[in-house]
């Protein structure tokens, strides 16, 4: 049993060090609230550097404070337990750590709350019943207190309140590597990264966190069903994915990791875009913004670049034109990509072309929107230079690869959705290059295009740098175990 649960109230200590940069107007009211109902137990330290334990000789000390500070401490106690406000992604069985500063206050509310019931239950057991309803006071008291600062900031603020808890994503017996792809891919896009290899450590775990985070769960499909059915009965559990080999043709079943992926964006565009939606009953545009991802829909077209000779254009499906479920693809970088025209019909983008015959067309196309076009007899007169296609599953990408109807020969690469973003930024800084050539004697145009050029080729190397940075790391870590 953790000593937390056998020692007395006086013999704990609230220790609150360095968090107040990370306090909100709610959670500044909320932490000198708690501070005045248990001044006795809680000491709150500013900008220190360093922490003495020994000031509280035999005491259970809980301390609340940030995983920078936490990895500065030398030779802890054992009878310190660290809660910690963690700004990096996690992949490790550690409850102990908050992605928010609102998570880590409610945690020291509750862990006070938790002493006062338990000295409530000591009493019972040794016959004072007076003390043992002294202590059950003081813990409705902090309910009953924090609960009206709930309240009142609920009224004081001229919007409805949101939901903001943070998005987990857990992954239960991944295979090497399987961690390390998933972050790399999705970033930040998920508060924090979390695997487990013993079911009953997870579901500890999403027990302790049911109203701090939302979870999207992946398990081995040799897991069993009962096992998945127990993980449903949570609210924060949102959806379930099923990676590996198998006979289940259920939709969130997947043998490759891009069409597990893939799944997981179309989810997460889903979740990211109800919390847009509840900032936009607010009126608060610039926040939901904030929330959606960057997709081809946020290409702004520079039609500057029309006066090239080559025009570069982007079909891709969309859930206006589509009978089922569409899946909108990331483009992190689609704010720079100024030289290139996007349609999600199939009609528009053959109207383009037909009405700029001189021009030479160079197209990224999904696979649904090639087959679609090979069915379309009308299109045949249409002259493409080449074609890029991306594709939404491995299936799909297979296909393409043996494509033998229209434009079979025009074909210049086939690739998966996720690598969508990073071809754009190749061929658009090349096409940027070449174009302000065109403009040489426009000194304006001359400069925005290497502009352009300039922005796409940042991107292109912070993307490297990352990568570069992640190879660096595993290096490292090669190094520390031989």
């Amino acid at each position: 049993m953790h000593a937390f649960f056998s020692a007395s109230l006086a013999d704990v200590q609230f220790v609150v060090i360095n968090l107040s940069s990370h306090l909100n107007d709610l959670t500044s009211v909320l932490l000198a609230t708690l501070f005045s109902l248990a001044s006795d137990s809680i000491v709150i330290y500013q900008n220190e550097t360093k922490l003495d334990f020994s000031q509280w000789p035999n005491k259970i000390i809980l301390l609340f404070t940030t995983t920078q500070f936490a990895a500065t401490l030398k030779n802890v106690p054992t009878c310190v337990t660290i809660y910690a406000l963690n700004s990096d992604d996690c992949n490790f069985e550690d409850p102990y750590h908050f992605a928010t500063i609102q998570d880590l206050v409610d945690q020291l509310s509750n862990a006070i709350v938790q002493k006062y019931r338990l000295e409530t239950c000591r009493y019972n057991q040794i016959g004072e019943p007076d003390k043992a309803n002294e202590q059950e006071m003081k813990a409705n008291r902090v309910e009953h207190e924090i609960k009206k600062v709930y309240e009142q900031m609920k009224e004081n603020s001229p919007k409805k309140p949101l939901h903001n808890i943070a998005l987990t994503i857990i992954w239960l017996r991944p295979e090497v590597g399987d961690m390390e792809s998933l972050k790399e891919v999705f970033g930040e896009y998920f508060s924090s990264y979390h695997s487990f290899f013993n079911q009953h450590t997870c579901h500890y775990y999403i027990v302790e966190n049911e109203h701090r985070n939302d979870i999207f769960l992946i398990m081995n499909t040799s897991s069993e069903q009962s096992i998945a059915n127990g993980f449903r009965q949570f609210s924060n559990v949102k959806n379930i994915y099923f990676y590996g080999q198998s006979t289940n043709s259920d939709e969130k079943t997947f043998d490759t990791r891009n069409d597990l992926y893939y799944r997981l964006t179309y989810d997460l565009i889903g979740h990211y875009g109800e919390l847009g939606d509840n900032y936009q009953e607010n009126d608060q545009l610039k926040e939901a913004r904030d929330f959606f991802m960057n997709t081809v829909e946020d290409i702004e077209y520079d039609t500057n670049y029309s006066l090239v000779d080559t025009h570069w254009l982007l079909l891709y499906d969309d859930h206006r034109d589509q009978t089922g479920p569409s899946i909108a693809v990331e483009v992190a970088h689609a704010h720079l990509l100024k030289f290139i025209r996007t349609y999600h019909t199939l009609p528009d983008c053959q109207q383009h072309i037909r009405n700029n015959r001189q021009k030479t067309i160079k197209i990224f196309i999904t696979n649904n929107k090639l087959v679609d076009w090979d069915n379309n007899a009308d299109a045949s007169d249409l002259d493409l230079k080449k074609l890029y296609i991306y594709c939404n599953t491995a299936r799909s990408f297979a296909d393409m690869k043996r494509w033998n109807g229209c434009y079979q020969d025009k074909i210049e690469d086939v690739f998966m959705y996720d690598e969508l973003n990073y071809r754009l930024v190749y061929v658009g800084i090349n096409h940027a290059n070449e174009a302000s050539k065109i403009f040489e004697t426009n000194a304006g145009l001359y400069r925005k295009c290497l502009e352009d050029a300039r922005r796409l080729c940042d991107a292109l190397s912070d993307k490297f740098q990352k990568k570069k940075d992640m190879i660096d790391i595993k290096l490292s870590e090669q190094s520390t175990q031989q």
